[in-house]
Order: C-alpha cells, then sequence, then structure tokens
C-alpha cells in the first residue's frame, strides 16, 4: 500500500470515529452556538441597561437625587475604619474645631470611635500614609481659613481618599467623589454658618445628571468577554482531540501500525489534518453564529480579517495539541492538563493590555529591558489571539470597524503588535513547534 493509500485509509478511519463519537462531536458543534448565545445576551443586558454601565443606558429624564447624611466608612478588609478625621484637634484663633466636628459626627449619627483629630495637616497626612484606605475623608482647617473664618466667611478643605471603590464583579465606583465630598462640605457648611448666626442653619441640596441618550461604546459584551470565551470554544475541540491521541497511545495503536507497514508521519498528518477540518468548522460556525446575532464585531468589520483571524488561530492550536499529546501519559489526565493549559495561557493573554498598550499620556507600559516580554508572551497563539480580536473589537466600539488597509495598525508609538503581526506570530511559533 503506497503512502497517500494509507493516508488515506487512516484519514478515512479518523473521520469515522470522530462521527461515531456522538457527545463529543455534538459538544463540538454545539460550542459556537452557546458561545455567541451567552455574548448575545450579555450584549442585550448591556444594551437595556442591566449591564455594569447603567450611567451608560438612554436617560431623558434623569433622576433628582438628594445629597444626604455623610455615609460610614467601611474598610475593604473590615478592619477598624474612621469616618471623620480633622486637624487641628484644638481651638484655634476662638474657633473651636473640635466642637464643630463633634456636631457633624452627632447630625450624621457617626460614633466617637469613628472620630479622630490630629495637630496638624502634617500629622493627619503622616497617618493616611501608614495607614492606607482606614478613613474615607478628613477635615482640614489651615491658616488661610482661620483668615477667612475672622471675616464670617467659611473656609475648610475636604481631604477624601480617591482609591477607587471596587464593586461587582470588575469595576470601580468614584463613591467618595459623588457623595462623600459633597455631603461633607455642606455638613461642615452648616455647622459653621449655624455658629456665626448663632441660629440653626440646614441645606436642603440635591444633583442631577444631565438627561443623555445611550452612550455608544460604554458597554460591549464581546470586548469583555469575546476573546474568553472564543478560546473556550476552541479548547472544546482541543481537548477532544487530545484525548484521542492519547487514547491511541496507551492502546499502543501506533506500535502496531507500524509493524504493519505505516510511518509516523503518516499518524499524525492524518490526525492533523482530521483536527485541521474541525478546527476549520469550528471557526466557520463561530462566524456564521456571529453574524446571525448581528454582532458589530463582525459586520463591521471586513470578513477576510475574522476569517484569517479565527482559522489561523484554530490551525495553531494543533502543533500544541500533538505536543501534549506526546507528554501526556495518561488518558485519564487530559482533563486536569487541558484546563490548566487553557487557565495559564489565558491569563496570559488577558495581560496583553498591559504588554502590548500604552498610558493615557501615549507612552508605553513596558520600557527597558522588560520589552522583551512582549515576544515572549507573543510566543503563545491564545495571547496574539485575545491582541487581534480585542483590536478588532476596539475598532468596532468606535463605531467604524477594522477594515482590510489597517491591519498593520497606525503609525504611532502605540503600533504594538497589530493584527498582521498577531496572524504572523501564530503561524511561525506553530510551525516551530
Amino acid at each position: 500500500m503506497g503512502y497517500f493509500q494509507a493516508l488515506n485509509v487512516l484519514i478515512r478511519k479518523n473521520i469515522k470515529l470522530t462521527i461515531r463519537d456522538y457527545v463529543s462531536l455534538g459538544v463540538q458543534l454545539i460550542a459556537p452556538l452557546l458561545v455567541m448565545l451567552l455574548l448575545f445576551i450579555s450584549q442585550k443586558s448591556y444594551d437595556n441597561g442591566l449591564g455594569f454601565d447603567p450611567e451608560g443606558r438612554e436617560d431623558r429624564d434623569t433622576p433628582i437625587e438628594p445629597l444626604g447624611a455623610i455615609p460610614r466608612c467601611h474598610h475593604p478588609e473590615d478592619l477598624p475604619c474612621l469616618t471623620l478625621v480633622y486637624a487641628p484637634d484644638e481651638v484655634r484663633d476662638g474657633f473651636d474645631v473640635p466642637s464643630w466636628v463633634n456636631s457633624v459626627a452627632e447630625r450624621n449619627g457617626i460614633p466617637d470611635n469613628e472620630v479622630r483629630g490630629f495637630a496638624d495637616a502634617a500629622a493627619l497626612n503622616s497617618y493616611l500614609i501608614e495607614n492606607p484606605n482606614s478613613t474615607m475623608a478628613a477635615y482640614v482647617f489651615e491658616d488661610y481659613d482661620f483668615e477667612l473664618l475672622s471675616n464670617d466667611d467659611v473656609s475648610f478643605v475636604v481631604q477624601y481618599n480617591t482609591t477607587a471603590q471596587l464593586e461587582f464583579p470588575l469595576g470601580a465606583t468614584r463613591f467618595n467623589d459623588v457623595l462623600v465630598a459633597p455631603s461633607m462640605t455642606i455638613a461642615m457648611s452648616e455647622v459653621i454658618m449655624s455658629s456665626i448666626s448663632g441660629r440653626e442653619i440646614s441645606f436642603n441640596l440635591s444633583k442631577r445628571a444631565f438627561p443623555h441618550p445611550n452612550v455608544e461604546g460604554i458597554s460591549d459584551a464581546f470586548f469583555d468577554y469575546g476573546p474568553l470565551l472564543l478560546f473556550g470554544c476552541y479548547m472544546v475541540s482541543f481537548i477532544f482531540f487530545l484525548y484521542k491521541l492519547v487514547v491511541e497511545k496507551e492502546n499502543r495503536l501506533r506500535e502496531a501500525m507500524r509493524m504493519s507497514g505505516m510511518s509516523q508521519s503518516q499518524h499524525f498528518l492524518s490526525w492533523g489534518l482530521t483536527f485541521a477540518a474541525l478546527m476549520f468548522l469550528t471557526s466557520m460556525l463561530l462566524i456564521v453564529f456571529g453574524y446571525i446575532f448581528r454582532f458589530d464585531f463582525f459586520l463591521e468589520t471586513d470578513f477576510a480579517i475574522i476569517f484569517l483571524t479565527f482559522v489561523i488561530f484554530g490551525f495553531a492550536l494543533i502543533p500544541t495539541v500533538f505536543l501534549l499529546g506526546v507528554l501526556t501519559r495518561k488518558a485519564q489526565s487530559v482533563n486536569g492538563i487541558v484546563f490548566s493549559y487553557y487557565i495559564v495561557t489565558y491569563l496570559m493573554a488577558s495581560s496583553q493590555e498591559l504588554i502590548y498598550g500604552v498610558a493615557p499620556d501615549g507612552e508605553p507600559f513596558l520600557s527597558g529591558g522588560v520589552t522583551a516580554l512582549r515576544e515572549v508572551f507573543a510566543i503563545f497563539p491564545a495571547t496574539m489571539f485575545v491582541r487581534a480580536v480585542q483590536t478588532i473589537a476596539s475598532a468596532s466600539l468606535l463605531g467604524n470597524g477594522l477594515k482590510w488597509e489597517g491591519i498593520d495598525g497606525i503609525d504611532g508609538p502605540d503600533n504594538f503588535f497589530p493584527v498582521r503581526t498577531c496572524w504572523i506570530w501564530m503561524v511561525v511559533t506553530s510551525l516551530a513547534i
């Protein structure tokens, strides 16, 4: 039997084994639909204001939000936290700062153990540096404040914590900017003006946002979750294929084929072509379902760019699965190996914004000797795939999509690893394996 005749027999054998494994084949065919369905549902939740950036949704009649009492301080690690700190902690030039702060605390229901004074602003700042995130804001009275106060003017400083307050799942809120600082300003102004005028004074202030339409591009499910889910979809075929390779290895089928006159190259080539066909099918299903669900990622990007990004990445995984097949001894360990590979490579790939990104001032995040990390991370096809996907998604967020003439990026300091370079790295590294 000739080389290509034997290769044809092996390919037909692999195809029959793949088709007869109804469960794995069904999962591989359904996975692209499930991935796109999840992204579609996520995008719809974003579009209807149920995402994690509700301020971006259309609101023609924004609500009036009263500025109320000063909120209590809560440490992110449930450690003791001071709601009010102040300086100075003594009567200065006839002005009883501690009494004012105590009045603010009493009006806002703040217990004494959450109030602390310091001798001056320098002592307060030293404490804040040594105890980060231990308080939200502070009242500071400097000499010029006391000069203005002596003229019956209200003057003080609200010094507040600008550390971002985390909120579910991976966002941050400007809690201190929009609530704590204004509430503290109102509370102290009421106390000082009451002290100066000799009568009780209170403010009833509220805030209200401008009416606004939907803010395009503030939330995009494909940009946020697309790389994770797309990579996971390819891993479904990856794990089933690796399992078949290891099972044949355990059953010594390769040795049997070699004894019958077949070569190792025929074995690897037959499975490689079979896996390539499945990866191509997975890529096409992802693209088709992407168009069906009408994601901007697909509609606004040239088809050739989408096609090459997905197909090249699918093919780039083939050498890796053969490498893991050689290193894996038992079929029962395949799940753990693939899961570990997926987690590690995706964590590396998700750092691409730092590795290849630039700061707001236009300077790259990496400089000097550590710039070599760009090439090190590029060795892994997943990094280049995530880089390409997020580059395409970013262009879609801007509303014009990525066109063929833009695959080399733009001239400038932030032109690190454009889409064409990602394709080249995926091809070269896969061939090197």
